[in-house]
């Protein structure tokens, strides 16, 4: 978020983390239930999804169209990330992604697997490489201003989605924290 607002470009761009995930993705459902044209008219949605930064675990990118699978293989590749696998258009993402698919957004979805997903074992430190993690971020990150800068398609936004919000006090409802960077402010809201 801090790299985004740091580069002023043209595009807001809104971070967004989802509870419900473990409940039928309620977050997501009820975040654009009150944003309904959202879905639609946003520029780019990049959905990071569960267990990316996993150790030890290939990636699998989701896209709806080439241009935002190359700008995301590319993003990657700064970094020195490869994608391990590119799932075929038609194929349906996991998780809130899967939301974004049905719904016509324009999205790059990362997903990665997990040994230890959903399992005592699934905690600090074993189950994150930070190293990795901190490269899929600035991949991102530094992809999102390319992104922003543009200002090729109206309207104005990117919106990072980040699912499932793990230490949410609302887990079992539908509830989503949404950070905003634009030219004017940053603000965060709390919806519900």
């Amino acid at each position: 978020m801090r790299v985004l607002a740091a580069a002023s470009p043209v595009r807001d761009c809104l971070f967004v983390a989802f509870s419900g995930h473990e409940t039928g993705f309620i977050g997501i459902d009820a975040y654009l239930a009150s944003r309904p044209d959202l879905m639609r008219r946003a520029h780019a949605w990049i959905q990071l999804g569960a267990n990316f930064g996993a150790p030890w675990q290939p990636n699998e990118l989701h896209t709806q169209d080439d241009a935002l699978e190359a700008w995301a293989v590319a993003s990657l590749a700064k970094e020195g990330i490869p994608v391990h696998h590119k799932a075929s258009r038609d194929s349906l993402p996991r998780a809130e992604a899967a939301t974004l698919h049905r719904g016509g957004a324009r999205y790059v979805a990362l997903l990665c697997g997990s040994d230890v997903f959903h399992s005592a074992a699934d905690r600090w430190p074993d189950a994150i490489d930070v190293a990795m993690l901190a490269r899929y971020a600035r991949a991102f990150a530094v992809g999102a201003v390319e992104l922003r800068a543009t200002g090729l398609i109206e309207p104005n936004w990117v919106v990072a989605c980040v699912g499932p919000w793990p230490k949410c006090p609302l887990a079992d409802t539908a509830s989503a924290v949404e950070g905003r960077t634009d030219n004017a402010s940053s603000s965060l809201d709390r919806s519900s």
